[in-house]
């Protein structure tokens, strides 16, 4: 299975191009783990779309991975959708015909049903038709029936159909809330960019450089000393350095002057921060200095920890 992530401020959606029936995904949905901010647990449900503006949150990113995503490349087609390509959603009327109810409870007051010229002389203007008991909700990926141009067929790319749920198509599922972390699997996703998350962002690229940020082994062992462990960010600033190989105050500012500027420091450059650490005003620690190295706009910068707070940090639980 392959996923694709996104997180808004409300919600983690959740792209999966595993192709099953609706009850299923939606079971697979339920089955999954995630925590909040106020450190609540949550699972998962297949989406629920409540607005306009989060139709097009929604369909932008089911568009572009199956635009440009190679791992979402292929085609599930839905012979009772027109022979279309389809991705569940989270509503369905199988409970009552004609009535939708989104899967995690959420109101259905907003719909974008498939609309287009073929409907012209019936006997109605839009999905949802219930052709043959059509009860789950999927979004088109192209225009239906497949070969129609766009606005000339039922329904086009990112509009709504009524399809039969044993489809097997790939799904949508939303973790809704201010997230803090997600398990899938064997991939686990932290969202805390100002919170432990972030810290141990910063301590990465400052200790052992941008590039170690994806290390997800290195990031859950940090994220686990925070978490569980009582250590405070400078503390596993400090112990970050020790780890490094670093042992003498020299090493230490060398060290972060070359992961956070990019080069290393003469030794005019230096002298300052070593006396710091010497005793000098101001004074630092090994942890305080890395910290002020760490929380430094150049930093954070390069490690893009902006772009976290939307793609979060993949890590390896430890212990």
């Amino acid at each position: 299975m392959d996923i694709a992530l996104k997180k808004t401020a409300v919600s983690v959606y959740v792209l999966s191009n595993q192709p099953m029936n609706w009850s299923a995904a939606q079971s697979y949905a339920e089955g999954l783990d995630g925590t909040l901010s106020n450190g609540s647990t949550i699972s998962a449900n297949l989406v629920s779309i409540g607005s306009e503006q989060e139709q097009s949150i929604v369909g932008s990113f089911v568009q572009d991975n199956f635009l440009y995503n190679p791992a979402f490349s292929a085609g599930y087609i839905a012979a009772d959708g027109g022979d279309a390509a389809y991705v569940w959603l989270g509503a369905s009327d199988i409970v009552s015909e004609g009535t939708w109810i989104w899967s995690d409870g959420s109101s259905f007051t907003y719909s974008n049903w498939g609309t287009g010229d073929l409907w012209n002389g019936s006997n109605q203007i839009s999905e949802p038709d219930d052709s043959n008991g059509q009860d789950a909700l999927a979004m088109g990926l192209e225009t239906w029936p497949y070969g129609y141009s766009s606005t000339q067929g039922l329904g086009d790319a990112l509009q709504w159909n009524d399809i039969d749920d044993s489809n097997k198509l790939p799904f949508l599922m939303e973790f809704s809330g201010d997230v803090s972390r997600i398990f899938i699997g064997d991939l686990a996703v932290a969202y805390d960019v100002n919170g432990n998350a972030g810290q141990v962002a910063k301590i990465l690229g400052a200790v052992f450089g941008s590039s170690e940020v994806s290390n997800k082994e290195y990031a859950g062992i940090g994220l686990d000393y925070l978490d569980n462990k009582g250590y405070s960010y400078e503390g596993l600033m400090d112990l970050a350095l020790k780890a490094s190989g670093c042992v003498s105050n020299e090493d230490v500012v060398n060290k972060l002057y070359e992961n956070v500027v990019g080069v290393a420091p003469t030794a005019e450059q230096a002298a300052p921060f070593v006396a710091m650490l010497e005793g000098q005003s101001p004074q630092h620690t090994w942890g305080s200095l890395g910290v002020m190295a760490a929380d430094l706009e150049l930093l954070t910068t390069k490690i893009d920890l902006t772009g976290l707070a939307e793609t979060g940090l993949e890590y390896t639980p430890f212990g």
